[in-house]
């Protein structure tokens, strides 16, 4: 595990794919990731303080996690300087494909999701109608920062439950297209909250 502190602020760190497999990652099991993640995380933050001087306890964070296959996993970690910085209900998401489904029970919640989301990420998305629920894919070529990729997944999990047991080209097959792209953008138009 590679780690870089900047700012006394920021905790920066990669782990290598092969580090990973060692100590037990697998991209199947959502629990036992969630469990390595928090670990990677408090032996991080307990290595930063105990070292650096670093006041990682005692103050909010922000995490943020993405994992390339054939690398690694990167993990941010900033702390955040007073609790309003934080937003009421954020998640982790690790996204791991090119491209990550989300299923929306309803069609108010994605109405909801599009309002909150920042404007300038809304061109992105594709919407299905698929066993009755709305399933939305993000693709990482609809964003050229890994960073708004991240945010937006973080935003939908808010709303939408990921789905790891379907893959888009069976949604692609068997779902029925209701805004083939920007469909954040075009919720938001149609729908405004």
């Amino acid at each position: 595990m590679k780690m870089e502190i900047s700012d006394n602020r920021i905790i920066s760190i990669f782990v290598p794919e092969s580090e990973l497999t060692e100590r037990g990652y697998d991209q199947n099991n959502h629990e036992a990731t969630l469990s390595l993640l928090n670990h990677l995380i408090d032996e991080a933050l307990l290595f930063a303080e105990s070292t650096q001087d670093f006041p990682a306890m005692d103050m909010p964070s922000r995490t943020e996690v993405a994992f390339i296959p054939s690398q690694g996993m990167y993990i941010t970690i900033t702390l955040l300087e007073n609790q309003e910085e934080t937003t009421d209900g954020e998640q982790t998401v690790i996204l791991e494909q090119e491209d990550s489904l989300f299923v929306f029970p309803d069609f108010e919640d994605l109405t909801r999701c599009a309002a909150k989301m920042p404007e300038r990420l809304r061109k992105s998305g594709k919407l299905y109608v698929y066993n009755a629920t709305y399933v939305v894919i993000l693709s990482k070529s609809d964003f050229s920062m890994e960073d708004d990729y991240q945010l937006v997944a973080s935003i939908v999990a808010e709303y939408a439950t990921r789905q790891v047991d379907t893959t888009s080209v069976v949604v692609n097959t068997y779902g029925k297209v209701l805004f083939e792209k920007e469909a954040f953008l075009e919720i938001a138009r149609l729908f405004p909250c």
